[in-house]
């Protein structure tokens, strides 16, 4: 008895909750299978594929029904699957003989769109879908051909439209003569030949305008024409490159800039020396500027910058700033001119010096706000952040002194007292006539070293909620209320800790307080600082249920990031194109929410893009609840959906006693798809 009385005591001190979670949850529909289900995955789209004996199938997830099928897929690992983008599109990856087999599959009908067997491919080194273009780009490996080939695929049918196996061959140039040294080196020749051969590219291709599509290759930049994959223009990197990139802008139209980073040539005798003592090559950046219709040079000679690294852009209405990495703290800032490439600013052309290189800016009323990084060996944490406001005109720094960051910018806000920033691991706000921050900033707590970092823990949750922002601060364990228009800080109530040694790593904003999670723990704080429920739901020992938790938070993972990067650009083009008024309709709603993030990624079927307009607007309600694996019984467990407004546990998916549950958990239609039995699913809808 006092063993009971004690636990029940050390329940309500902690906020564990114990009984009663078996409230079990009914299954919305039970699907039988002939042969025992190995794995299942949700699409990006939403739609269920499950592998069951040697099939695939697809099911209605409204109703369990088995809508499509694809027969004849012996062993298909879980790791074959993979989706491609937000699109209705995914890849079945296989190994045969010699090589890999892959399999372009319609995850609405199961239409097998293409077969790399029928190709004669034996190996993929990359694909992408270029949904302006309505193409899928492969480079492959073909049977015999010892070289990498270029394969372009109409996204909608599958069929091929044109092949180039021609651009990827490296020329051998001339032979080493005979004898038993010519040999050698003949044959060294030729070995080097055939891995450039079977390189992929650098870069995802990029479609300058409807009739060019440029690939970026360690060995050359080419322009081709992908209606018939002919060439149109090349230009040669005088060497492998190690990264290449490429932008345009509506400022320049016509004219597409080339960055590469490539190695130094040694015959310029270009060395660094280590803190060892240890020397080797450097690298080195040059800046092309390129007519997207001929290929010809814009500038007289690319822009190059010794011991340098791939710079970061931004094309400003006066120029292009340009900051390329170097292994020096102090680093080169510089505009260029469109018209000639040459230096603007600093003494004689040459720059300005500034701590680190440039890897984020805003650009607002008062000029750029740049972030520089700047990797500091010494102190063992990874890289150091700069923050400072750089007038585009002159090139004139506002603040005499760089402003330390922590963590990587993520957005800003110019207020009334200032300029509010957010980064990964801080909040703060900037006087810009001072450089002074305002507050003393909630920050996510560091950890001791860069290689111990975990996102959940170390990141800064926070939340906008009209003109207030919420955000915890995992240093001090602390909920802080930002009021953007005052500049003003206050905590919200005394220190938060979770049990478990779990840290909130999400916020939400109800009416009556905000409420913080993590994967075991929920609690709700009202805005005046008073504790409305704290509750526990203790995770698991077994391996395979972490392993399924664990599973679980990548897929949800998986769900916010390919909500948070969908494809507006696509889908706007597709409306534009569209004469079905639902098709224009959905197209320009997805735009609109979506926000021009990435023109890449969608395959714009009408179809497609309702599935993808419902679960948008899914994704855009605040979810009621949250769902737990937790122990509900001795040795018993169980998915338990949490009320958010309660705490309290609502219902359970009991899971019995299956110490490895395989199920997929779709949040964004509030769907739990459960494996309860070798040759069955469950669907749960919450």
């Amino acid at each position: 008895m006092k063993k009971i009385k004690a636990l029940l005591f050390t329940a309500l001190l902690f906020g564990i909750v114990l009984l009663p979670l078996k409230a079990q949850k009914s299954s919305t529909w039970v699907t039988t299978f002939d042969g025992p289900v190995a794995w299942q995955r949700v699409t990006a789209l939403g739609q269920l594929v499950v592998y069951s004996g040697n099939s695939l199938i697809g099911l209605n997830t409204e109703t369990g029904d088995k809508i499509w099928r694809i027969d004849g897929l012996p062993n298909l690992n879980i790791d074959s699957y993979q989706g491609i983008g937000n699109s209705n599109f995914f890849t079945l990856i296989t190994p045969v003989e010699n090589g890999s087999q892959f399999r372009l599959i319609n995850s609405l009908n199961g239409k097998v769109l293409m077969n790399s067997v029928d190709q004669g491919v034996t190996d993929i080194l990359s694909t992408d879908i270029l949904p302006r273009l309505g193409l899928l780009l492969m480079v492959v490996e073909k049977i015999g051909a010892n070289q990498a080939s270029l394969i372009a695929c109409d996204i909608n049918t599958g069929s091929i439209r044109w092949a180039n196996d021609e651009i990827f061959k490296v020329d051998l140039g001339q032979s080493f003569g005979s004898g038993a040294l010519g040999g050698l080196l003949n044959q060294a020749a030729s070995t080097l030949a055939n891995e450039a051969n079977k390189q992929g590219l650098m870069a995802s291709p990029m479609a300058l305008d409807d009739n060019s599509l440029l690939l970026l290759h360690p060995n050359f930049s080419y322009c081709i024409n992908p209606e018939t994959g002919e060439e149109i223009w090349n230009i040669p990197n005088e060497g492998s490159a190690i990264r290449v990139n490429a932008e345009t802008t509506s400022l320049q139209p016509g004219t597409v800039f080339i960055g590469v980073e490539r190695e130094q040539r040694q015959s310029s005798g270009a060395t660094f020396t280590t803190s060892t003592g240890s020397s080797g090559p450097t690298t080195e950046f040059l800046l092309h500027a390129v007519e997207i219709g001929s290929g010809k040079p814009i500038w007289k000679n690319p822009y190059k910058e010794n011991n340098a690294s791939l710079s970061r852009l931004i094309l400003d209405e006066s120029g292009i700033i340009i900051s390329p990495p170097t292994s020096g703290f102090k680093v080169s800032l510089n505009k260029l001119s469109y018209e000639t490439g040459e230096g603007m600013w600093g003494k004689k052309g040459k720059g300005i010096k500034v701590k680190g290189s440039i890897v984020d800016y805003e650009l607002f009323e008062e000029g750029y706000l740049v972030v520089n990084s700047y990797d500091n060996a010494w102190n063992n944490v990874g890289d150091e952040f700069y923050v400072n406001i750089i007038n585009p005109a002159d090139g004139t720094l506002r603040f005499d002194k760089d402003i330390k960051l922590s963590g990587d910018l993520i957005s800003t806000e110019l207020m009334d007292k200032g300029l509010l920033y957010i980064t990964s691991l801080e909040i703060n706000m900037l006087n810009l006539t001072s450089g002074d921050q305002l507050f003393d900033s909630p920050q996510a707590a560091k950890p001791l070293d860069a290689s111990n970092f975990d996102p959940l823990k170390h990141s800064l949750p926070y939340v906008n909620h009209g003109g207030m922002l919420y955000a915890f601060s995992s240093k001090d364990d602390i909920l802080y209320e930002i009021n953007k228009s005052a500049g003003t800080l206050r905590a919200v109530g005394s220190k938060i800790k979770f049990e478990g040694k779990e840290v909130p790593y999400q916020l939400e904003v109800h009416t009556d307080g905000v409420v913080l999670s993590a994967e075991q723990n929920i609690m709700k704080v009202g805005m005046d600082g008073t504790v409305k429920y704290q509750n526990y739901y203790p995770a698991p020992r077994q391996s395979g249920l972490l392993r399924a938790v664990a599973a679980a938070q990548a897929l949800r993972a998986a769900y916010i990031g390919a909500v948070s990067a969908a494809y507006s650009a696509a889908f706007a083009e597709a409306a534009s194109q569209s004469d079905d008024a639902l098709g224009q309709q959905i197209g320009n709603e997805l735009s609109q929410g979506f926000g021009a993030l990435s023109s890449q990624g969608f395959a714009y079927s009408k179809d497609a893009m309702s599935f993808a307009n419902a679960r948008f607007k899914a994704s855009a309600k605040t979810p009621e609840f949250m769902f737990v694996l937790t122990e509900t019984d001795k040795k018993e467990f169980g998915l338990v959906q949490v009320d958010k407004l309660t705490g309290n546990a609502v219902s359970t998916i009991d899971l019995n006693k299956d110490k490895e549950p395989s199920y997929e958990l779709d949040e964004i239609f509030s769907r739990v798809y459960y494996r309860s039995a070798v040759n069955q699913i469950e669907c749960y809808q919450f």
